[in-house]
């Protein structure tokens, strides 16, 4: 044993043996940096309840690895399992607080995870490019996802979010091409720039009224997206938000925005009905290449010069 695991002070500092499944001495508390790190020949590991931390890089690339069993795991560090390619099964225990950055990015096998119901963090890009999980359930302990999370999650059809979240950040889902059910909690505020860009699958999303923010690009290149509710209290919508959103049929503008920006819904060519309600409402070259369009707002509205200069069909409200 003690020229295959190679432990000091508790912390299991390097892997040595070339055993196909492993099972972590008791008594290790931490995984240290890059213990397991390219080990072709691991197929599973059993960590005990002893083991609180996997540190960073502790087992990236041990690209044959499908199996991962942990007892008292309370951190899994950042690029843990990066690149563990045959990933199939990790059991995470209810011990689990936070998942650090890049954790299990490009497991490429990874169909699905069941989060522990004491998880507090998710960190950036911790199921970066996992191209085969399809679905995954967040609990409501949960209080911070990072950006990137779940993006170029290719397969990834729903999502259960927590409500205790108060945003969606930068491209935590860009490129899931097939997420179709996903419902934003009341309690969130913001919504990150390019957070849902190219959700092919989107046909249809409520942004809760709490929403104030909608970063650029949010849910640009949705091109399935038909029906989009936006917040009471949101004052502009920013530049290339819904770019190219071409199902969008009409959508209504709320009574508190002040701005629409350039691109906003720059080649949304089914978009037929946009009403304006208010009169001081700048436009700035939002609609380019939305052909079938009918401005609704009120007489002497900027919205209704904003239409005679740019050729675009005006009825009155």
């Amino acid at each position: 044993m003690e020229n295959t695991f190679q432990i000091e002070k508790g912390v299991l500092v390097k892997y040595n043996g070339t055993q196909s499944d492993v099972i972590v001495p008791d008594g290790v508390v931490e995984i240290g940096e890059f213990a397991f790190i390219g080990k072709r020949s691991l197929q599973s590991v059993v960590l005990p309840d002893s083991v609180k931390t996997i540190c960073q890089s502790a087992f990236s690339m041990c690209r044959n690895l499908k199996t991962v069993v942990c007892y008292g795991v309370e951190t899994i560090g950042c690029h843990a399992f990066y690149d563990c390619r045959r990933l199939q099964t990790i059991s995470l225990p209810d011990t689990l607080v936070r998942i650090e950055g890049y954790a299990f990015s490009s497991c490429g096998s990874l169909e699905k995870i069941d989060l522990p119901s004491n998880v507090k963090y998710i960190g950036k890009a911790a199921f970066v490019e996992c191209r085969k999980l399809n679905k995954i359930t967040i609990p409501d302990s949960v209080d911070e996802i990072g950006e990137m999370a779940f993006s170029h999650c290719k397969e990834l059809y729903s999502v259960s979010l927590p409500n205790n979240i108060k945003s969606i950040q930068s491209e935590t889902f860009i490129g899931c091409a097939k997420l179709t059910d996903i419902v934003l909690p009341e309690g969130i505020s913001s919504i990150g720039e390019m957070a849902f860009f190219n959700c092919a699958g989107l046909q249809s999303i409520k942004i809760p009224n709490n929403v104030s923010i909608m970063e650029q690009g949010a849910f640009c290149e949705c091109k399935n997206l038909q029906n989009i509710t936006l917040p009471k209290s949101i004052e502009t919508i920013e530049q290339d938000v819904f770019g190219g959103c071409k199902k969008l049929n009409s959508i209504t503008i709320p009574e508190r925005v002040n701005m629409i920006k350039v691109c906003s819904f720059y080649g949304c060519s089914n978009l037929q009905k946009v009403v304006i309600s208010k009169k001081s409402t700048v436009i700035d070259r939002g609609f380019g290449l939305c052909k079938n369009l009918t401005i609704f707002a009120p007489v002497g509205s900027f919205a209704e010069q904003y239409a005679k200069e740019y050729s675009i069909k005006f009825e009155a409200i």
